[in-house]
């Protein structure tokens, strides 16, 4: 740097401080004048851009590399930001290392500046394959979101997920998450049919899927999903749990509406609609006797068993939940 201050004939640019980006903008400025009056010599300046700046770019590059690793992100960033502006000074568009400062602006918490470098990435088509590119466009949607943009965000998703239809998993489940969290079931549904297109054989997928679809009022459709879950993974308890809790919950309804819907004085219909809720009772004990032996101290799953044992009068079994339940609630 002490080679391009003398190279300027005025003082004032000699006095540039090359260390602030203020003073690099300056120097740009100067650059971009293209007079070569402004130099003692316009060959040694030349070859100090081509030959001199990559050098300090790089020891600038170094730094930021190890400041990454030793978990000081706002020092990296720095570095890596000063590595930027040393090779646009250069006339060089270094993507790897925009994508080294977009990562490290994202983890000290600089969402502004990692926007604007994944957009260059993005423009640039960085990655060496589209997983790669994924991952730029799921930075970007992160950035995006701690700046409360969440229309930028989706869009971000949106596009990659449309760019690159065999490689943009993460991006769906990103989705999908959003409309989970905002409560959007039906657009949240959308993204989990995308994700289970693309990984089939992931039971937890499909118990996702039915949830969604007892909070759309898709009852029939929701018992299926749990029953793929757990034909794809027998002792997966979410799938026992949820499909245990459909049975259960089904039962309950039965009753509900023959309280609400049948004169107390007919006995005989009343007593009919009992026997089908308790069958329903039945239907799921052993999905959820299942969740039990794998969570024996679940507290959900011992106030349906408890709940469901007295239903059917089966004492002994509600006795010894009932124990353990109130062991664990007292």
């Amino acid at each position: 740097m002490k080679a391009i201050k003398l190279n300027f004939v005025s003082e004032e640019h000699r006095n540039i401080d090359f260390e602030s980006e203020l003073g690099l903008m300056e120097f740009a400025k100067i650059l971009n004048e293209n007079d070569e009056r402004n130099y003692e010599d316009s060959e040694a300046l030349y070859d100090i851009l081509m030959n001199r700046f990559p050098a300090l770019s790089n020891a600038f590059i170094n730094q930021g590399v190890t400041a990454y690793q030793g978990g000081d992100f706002e020092t990296a960033y720095g570095n890596f930001e000063k590595a930027v502006q040393i090779s646009t000074l250069a006339f060089k568009v270094d993507t790897q290392l925009y994508y080294f400062a977009s990562l490290a602006a994202i983890k000290a918490e600089k969402f502004e500046e990692a926007i604007q470098l994944n957009d260059v990435l993005i423009q640039l088509n960085y990655g060496a394959n589209d997983e790669d590119r994924v991952g730029i466009y799921l930075n970007q949607a992160t950035a995006y979101k701690f700046t409360g943009d969440t229309v930028k965000m989706l869009e971000t998703l949106e596009n990659g997920i449309e760019k690159f239809p065999e490689n943009n998993y993460a991006l769906v489940i990103e989705t999908f998450n959003y409309y989970v969290n905002t409560g959007e079931n039906e657009k949240a549904f959308e993204y989990i049919t995308m994700a289970i297109d693309q990984n089939p054989d992931d039971a937890q997928f499909y118990v996702i899927k039915g949830t969604l679809l007892e909070e759309l009022g898709r009852k029939l459709e929701a018992q299926t999903e749990y029953e793929k879950a757990i034909e794809l993974q027998p002792e997966n308890f979410d799938a026992n749990y949820s499909l245990g809790a459909f049975y259960y919950n089904t039962a309950v309804d039965t009753l509900d509406w023959a309280d609400k819907n049948i004169p107390i004085t007919e006995f005989q219909k009343l007593d009919e609609f009992k026997q089908i809720s308790n069958g329903y009772f039945e239907k799921s004990l052993p999905y959820l006797e299942k969740a039990y032996a794998q969570q024996p101290k679940n507290v959900n799953v011992l106030g349906t068993l408890r709940t469901i044992y007295y239903r059917l009068q089966r004492m002994e079994e509600y006795e010894k939940i009932k124990a353990e339940l109130d062991a664990l609630t007292e």
